[in-house]
């Protein structure tokens, strides 16, 4: 059993401790428990209470059923400031702790050994559950404010409780080692928050002045701030690629954008282009019917300038005749012209015989007067003669006039017949001209038929061309939708990304504005 030194009557006597002296616990040697109950033997164990409590390194108390105080050891002095004997023997432990207390949680265990923990609110813990746990506050000596854990344990023997021995187990370190852990966990929270909301100047900081923590916690907020600067610098540097990025993005879009215009414009052109061969197609089967037209025309033509050529040359022999013929009118008419000179010579011999036969006649009848009646005879006959001669002058006359009258138609038609003649060759040369033109018309005309011959084969071949032309026009029209519609969608997808690199842009300047405030 626990002893003070003293016999078990003195130890139980009423009051006799009261005077300052250690008190005892009076254990019944039991049959089977002793102290936390082990086994126990028949020997018997002296131990004052106060010298084992001493041996403790935490503050200890020992109460009995009565809620005396028979043990108090020197780490309760220390921790309450009262001597072990100011407080031996009395019932009241609660006053002597600094705080609100009306009771221990030993004096709950004294008065529901089984029902502490309901009755005071604590924990049940140790071997069998039999012992109590409560966290608590309190103040030290020296005004500080300690967070312990009073651990109460029931002490019985043969079954029957002889007291509660009370620890107060000083866990102010401890706690405030998890309080400043937690304060540095929430300040490194909040540090990770307002990084997260943004803040890349927020930093962790924390100054253990009192030492609570070891330098290994410490270095956590040295890596979070580490990792915040690497951030910020990686953000800093970040929005300059950003920018870069979005101005990048921002000439593609335009790109993209000026692309989708040009691409509309030649799609436009394809359209116009495609339009055009058709209508080129269309006007190539036209030229291609009308060339066939015109081969045949020059075709006539050929034959007709042939056909030409040959009357003209006709016509040129028949002109040669004519101009053969001509010229002998031409010496013809001179001929009788020349002959009907002849005949005004003759007509003027006869006049000139006509006067002279007239000279006669007057001389007939001057020498018919002369004689009277014997030239009647004579003045009849100059009388014939004068009638005759009159006659005669007036038929040379009459055929003079004639003659005149002839000589100046004949003169008239010589001056046609060279006119004739004149034209007549001048046709001819004409002819000769035309038949030349004809030759050349022939020579063209031939040319020509054969150059229509092989523009019509090279349209031919142009339309066979262009059909195919206008086939791929075609083909390159539905590519150029495809490119189109692909172009608007890169177009779109460069305006998704310009739009979302300018969020980033954004949403990195506020950071670097946060940063700067």
């Amino acid at each position: 059993m626990l002893s003070t030194g003293r016999t078990s009557t003195e130890e139980m006597t009423d009051e006799t401790t009261a005077t300052g002296a250690a008190a005892s616990v009076p254990m019944k040697e039991a049959d089977g428990e002793t102290l936390g109950g082990r086994e126990s033997t028949d020997e018997r164990i002296d131990i004052r209470a106060d010298v084992l409590l001493d041996t403790l390194p935490q503050p200890a108390f020992l109460i009995d059923t009565a809620h005396r105080i028979v043990g108090w050891n020197r780490e309760m002095e220390v921790l309450t400031g009262v001597d072990r004997e100011a407080v031996l023997g009395d019932d009241d432990t609660a006053k002597f702790f600094q705080d609100d207390r009306t009771r221990t949680l030993a004096d709950a265990v004294v008065d529901e050994p089984d029902r502490a923990d309901e009755t005071f609110g604590a924990d049940r813990s140790g071997r069998n559950q039999r012992a109590y746990e409560a966290e608590q506050e309190l103040e030290n000596a020296d005004g500080e404010t300690l967070y312990v854990t009073s651990i109460a344990t029931p002490i019985e023997q043969a079954d029957e409780l002889q007291g509660v021995m009370q620890l107060v187990q000083d866990d102010t370190a401890v706690i405030r080692r998890r309080e400043a852990m937690a304060d540095l966990v929430e300040r490194s929270a909040e540090t990770a928050a307002a990084l997260d909301a943004g803040d890349l100047s927020a930093r962790v900081e924390y100054t253990d002045d009192h030492e609570r923590l070891d330098d290994d916690v410490l270095d956590i907020t040295d890596a979070i701030n580490a990792v915040a600067d690497s951030t910020e610098t990686m953000v800093e540097g970040l929005t300059d690629e950003i920018e870069d990025l979005s101005a990048a993005a921002d000439r593609i879009a335009a790109s993209a954008t000026e692309a989708t215009e040009e691409i509309h414009a030649q799609n436009d052109s394809l359209r116009a282009i495609n339009d055009e061969m058709q209508n080129l197609s269309a006007t190539m089967e036209e030229v291609a019917a009308s060339s066939d037209q015109v081969a045949s025309a020059a075709n006539r033509a050929e034959e007709a300038a042939v056909d030409g050529a040959s009357t003209g040359e006709n016509a040129q022999s028949e002109m040669d005749t004519v101009v053969e013929t001509s010229e002998e009118l031409v010496e013809t008419v001179e001929q009788l012209e020349s002959r009907m000179e002849a005949v005004d010579d003759v007509v003027d011999v006869i006049a000139d015989i006509a006067d002279e036969t007239n000279i006669l006649a007057l001389n007939a009848s001057i020498e018919a007067a002369r004689a009277d009646g014997d030239g009647d005879g004579f003045e009849v006959v100059a009388g014939e003669v004068k009638s005759l001669a009159a006659e005669t002058k007036e038929n040379a006359e009459e055929i003079s006039g004639r003659i005149e009258a002839i000589g100046e138609q004949t003169r008239e038609t010589v001056e046609g017949t060279d006119a004739t003649n004149d034209r007549v060759r001048s046709a001819n040369e004409e002819i000769e001209s035309v038949l030349e033109s004809l030759e050349e018309i022939v020579a063209a005309s031939q040319e020509a038929a054969d150059g229509i011959t092989e523009v019509a084969e090279v349209n031919d071949d142009q339309a066979a061309s262009v059909e195919e032309i206008t086939a791929t026009t075609e083909d390159l029209d539905d590519r150029a939708d495809e490119i189109e519609a692909s172009v608007e969608s890169v177009s779109e997808l460069a305006e998704s990304q310009r739009n979302d690199i300018e969020g980033m842009v954004e949403y990195l300047t506020e950071l670097s504005a946060s940063d700067a405030v």
